[in-house]
This record gives structure tokens, sequence and C-alpha cells, in this order.
């Protein structure tokens, strides 16, 4: 397996997780701090339009040395994917702050992309703290995804520090806000819908109550597929571009809840609440905001079927 971005060469996504989790690890053993950025570049897709897929690359090229010079040696910087990248401090955590702010006023200096191709970008960036954020990776890294999606949607160039939610903590559940929302009215409906099973799911194990949690888990899987067939509808009926991995990932999600019975079945509510969060969260995070945002450009743009 390639641990090296050949683009920016930098640290691809596979050498983040695996240096994530050593370093967690290490935070807890030696109880110790430590702390995620995750950031996206507001305004990258225009230079794709603008200027074409080269120029985009070299913009990529040079943002990832303007990362390396804000950073320090003891920092982890890698491209997790697109426009995408993270930072991982070990060493005193508390410079988050400090150094979002440094990240972003290097981006914010003009790009030169060639004769007659200046360009000015910013960056929005989430910042995920452990343990107040969380004690898992991927809690961290939801936390820290969420935290990005409110600074872009807050306007952009800007950091936000990651909330301590509920979510994280056996008995507490998911707690569903403001940075989860699509902004498409009927899948944020569903959203709801879900993220209410879940929780009902996650009380009625934590209780021992397993005939109940079968009927519930019954009923989440339904729901499921129905939202699932609402979002492909959506995504079909607007010519969605990422939709075939859209639908691919929605089968996947499929079969890891039918797997889940199984851990219920078995019990443990910290264990089925870790898997829940992943479950649903990670996939409104990572697929389903995007896909809102496409959505809603398109209805702005008189373009796409009435939807809600």
């Amino acid at each position: 397996m390639s641990f090296c971005d050949l683009l920016t060469g930098l640290p691809n996504r596979a050498a983040f997780i695996d240096h994530f989790h050593v370093s967690l690890e290490k935070a807890k053993k030696e109880a110790a701090c430590l702390a995620l950025l995750i950031l996206d570049l507001d305004g990258f897709g225009e230079v794709n339009e603008r200027f074409g897929r080269e120029a985009g690359d070299e913009l990529l090229r040079i943002a990832a040395e303007r990362l390396r010079l804000s950073i320090s040696e003891r920092d982890f910087l890698s491209r997790l994917e697109g426009d995408a990248f993270a930072v991982i401090l070990t060493e005193s955590a508390s410079r988050a702050d400090m150094l979002a702010e440094k990240i972003i006023a290097n981006l914010n200096v003009s790009f030169h992309l060639g004769e007659g191709k200046d360009f000015r970008i910013g960056a929005s960036v989430g910042i995920a703290r452990y343990p107040e954020n969380g004690l898992e990776q991927d809690r961290l890294l939801t936390v820290a995804d969420c935290a990005m999606y409110e600074a872009k949607t807050g306007g952009g160039n800007r950091s936000v520090r990651g909330r301590v939610r509920g979510h994280g903590h056996a008995g507490r559940g998911i707690l569903f806000d403001d940075c989860y929302l699509t902004g498409i009215q009927e899948v944020d409906m569903q959203h709801r819908k879900l993220v209410d099973l879940v929780n009902e799911l996650i009380g009625a194990v934590g209780t021992g109550k397993r005939d109940a949690a079968i009927r519930i888990y019954e009923k989440l899987a339904a729901e499921t597929e129905h939202h699932f067939s609402t979002e492909e509808a959506l995504m079909k009926g607007a010519g969605y571009g990422r939709s075939d991995a859209h639908f691919r990932e929605h089968r996947f999600l499929m079969d890891e809840l039918r797997h889940l019975k199984g851990r219920i079945i078995e019990g443990g509510e910290i264990q089925v609440l870790q898997l829940l969060t992943d479950w649903l969260v990670t996939h409104i995070l990572n697929a389903d905001k995007p896909m809102g945002d496409f959505l809603r450009d398109k209805r702005a743009s008189g373009t796409s079927p009435d939807f809600a």
C-alpha cells in the first residue's frame, strides 16, 4: 500500500489514518493531549472551472508547500483527498488555534498559476482535541469534520473548534444539530428520523431490552432503505456527478447495517453506539452534505427538478 500522495508529495490518507492511530494511542498511554485540524480549501473548484485541471493541480502543490512551511517539524501534515488536508499536533496541542490562523493567512496570499492566472482562495478549518472532544479516532475525525463544515457554511476562511457533544459517550446517543443539515428539507427530515431511531436503539441495547432492540433495528433498516431511495432519486434527477460512488456507499452501508444485527444480539452498548455513530454521522458529513450543496446549487440555478 502506498503512503504518499503523488501530486503533492505529502503523506496520503492511508498514512494519516496510520499515524493518527499511533499518535492517539501514545497520547492515551502518556495522558497527553492531541489536536486534529481538518481543512478544506475555499474556492478551489472555481480554479478548475476557470483555468483547467492543470492549474488546479499546481494550486494544490503550492498550497501543500505553504502548509509545510506553516507547521513545525513535530506536526504531521497529510493530504486526505481532493482539496482536503489534515494536521495532527501531538506536542503543544494548545497551538491548534494559532496554527489554524497561520494556515489561513498563508493560504490567503495570491497564487500565481501561470501568465494571467493569479487567484486567491481561503480555507475552512475544523479543530478537534483529545480528550475534550472524544477518546476514539473516528469520534475525533467526526468532530473535526463537523467543525470544518460549520466554518465553511458560516462564510469560510475561518477556523471553528469542535464542540463537546454527548454522542461520544454511552447512554447519551447522537445529538443532531445544525452542522449535519444538508439544506434539503426532505433529506434532513429523514436524517432526524434515523437519528431518533438510532438513539432509541442505543437506549434499548443499553438497558438490556434485546427484543425491543431488534424491533427498533428492523424499523431502522426499513427507514434507511427508504431514505437511500429518496436520495438516489434526487441525485438521478439532478444529474449528480458523484452519484455512482454515493450509490455504492449506500449498498455498503446497508450491508454494514445487516451485520450490526449480530452485534445487537451480542449486546454491548458502547460498541453499538460507536458503530452506529460512525455508520450514520460519518456518511452524512462526508457524502450527504456535499450532495446537498450540489442539489441546492442546481435548485438556485433553476436546472433541477423540484424538491423540498
